[in-house]
């Protein structure tokens, strides 16, 4: 949880410096999933001994969309998501920063909806989906209103314009393990894999790694 926590507070502070929120901004928080999450008020900010000294960011909301699955059967994973990014919140300490959860249901329908509540709800830019086709099916929608999405998939196929993706890359996880393993004198590997589009990604990364 704590590596995500950093994965989410990096996305946050790009979004701090990338977003350049317009003015004349709506002051409505309603979602259709909740309200944002609560970040410290100046007052708060300033007096965290931590804080050192510097002076808390002025300026317009950044409106920050957050698509998870937050109900279905990977609700458990998109909850502690959301907690991570959360937590990340109140690390970056800009009261600017308002982070708007919307529940994809964990379907690609859930994120289409998903997307088209965060479009109209004058969002700056959205972390998630979390699965490749969920991402797939919310990238037009929030890009038709030049809205750019950070993914948390690890399908490199779902990455284009307008669409990045926060995650490590099957080929680099298998690099990293396999490289370990050499290194510790193992020269025989076997893998375990779904038979799926990632187990098959992880399978000819493996391959050609191993093979190395």
């Amino acid at each position: 949880m704590t590596f995500i926590r950093a994965l989410f507070l990096f996305t946050l502070f790009a979004a701090i410096t990338g977003c350049a929120a317009s003015e004349g901004r709506s002051a409505d928080t309603r979602t259709a999933n909740g309200q944002p999450f609560p970040v410290p008020d100046v007052e708060t900010v300033s007096s965290r001994p931590d804080f050192g000294g510097i002076a808390p960011f002025q300026g317009e909301p950044i409106r920050i969309g957050i698509l998870l699955p937050l109900s279905g059967p990977s609700a458990d994973v998109g909850q502690a998501l959301l907690n991570a990014a959360g937590l990340a919140l109140f690390d970056a300490y800009d009261p600017r920063l308002e982070l708007i959860p919307y529940d994809t249901g964990g379907t690609p329908e859930g994120a289409a909806r998903a997307a088209a509540d965060a479009a109209s709800s004058d969002i700056n830019m959205t972390i998630g989906p979390l699965f490749a086709p969920a991402i797939q099916s919310a990238a037009p929608i929030l890009g038709a209103h030049n809205i750019k999405m950070i993914g948390l998939s690890n399908d490199r196929s779902v990455a284009g314009t307008g669409v990045y993706l926060l995650s490590f890359m099957p080929d680099q996880e298998v690099r990293r393990v396999v490289a370990f393993a050499a290194s510790e004198g193992h020269q025989r590997f076997g893998a375990l894999l779904p038979e799926t589009a990632y187990g098959t990604e992880v399978l000819n990364a493996f391959g050609r790694v191993a093979s190395r």
